[in-house]
């Protein structure tokens, strides 16, 4: 259905549309939620047009409102990167990764050795560094928030994609 938000025709443009709102309504997002990382991966491996990619991508993860949902989803779309080894799919979570709106619980999350190593050795890829360096950029305009050393939770996340992309791979914390 998502697909239909990039039909050619209006009509069906403007139906997919209102019907994804209406769908969001439904037991107060949760459908919607629970589809997500499936969607990504299906509409990933459709081999969709980037740019369709993303605007739908845009689109849909607009409904995501609540904190828990997106701490789940960070899991969740991590996860996508060791499912794969495309690369046009790595880019497509990643992406995804950076439409979500941060707390500095997520962002922590994000940089949870579990999740950190699972795209680590992706950093390489410009495209993929971008979306992560996207997260960063949100997260430096959370409200400040250190760690016991003084750091901020944006900046010690920073620190980990930035150390991980010149090594290629992550280290053991």
């Amino acid at each position: 259905m998502v697909l239909c938000l990039e039909d050619d025709d209006e009509r069906i443009r403007d139906m997919a549309v209102l019907f994804m709102g209406e769908f969001k309504l439904k037991q107060q997002g949760m459908l919607l939620y629970n589809l997500l990382p499936d969607m990504v991966g299906r509409l990933s491996a459709a081999e969709l047009e980037e740019g369709a990619f993303r605007r739908v991508i845009r689109f849909v993860f607009g409904f995501i409102e609540k904190a828990k949902q997106t701490d789940a989803l960070v899991d969740k779309l991590c996860q996508r990167f060791r499912t794969t080894d495309n690369q046009r799919q790595w880019r497509d979570v990643a992406f995804c990764l950076s439409q979500l709106t941060f707390s500095d619980k997520s962002v922590t999350k994000l940089g949870e050795e579990g999740n950190l190593k699972t795209f680590a050795d992706k950093l390489h890829d410009d495209d993929i560094f971008a979306s992560f360096q996207a997260i960063v950029a949100k997260a430096k305009k959370l409200p400040k928030s250190t760690d016991g050393n003084g750091k901020s939770v944006a900046d010690e996340f920073e620190a980990k994609i930035l150390a991980a992309r010149e090594a290629g791979v992550v280290v053991a914390a």
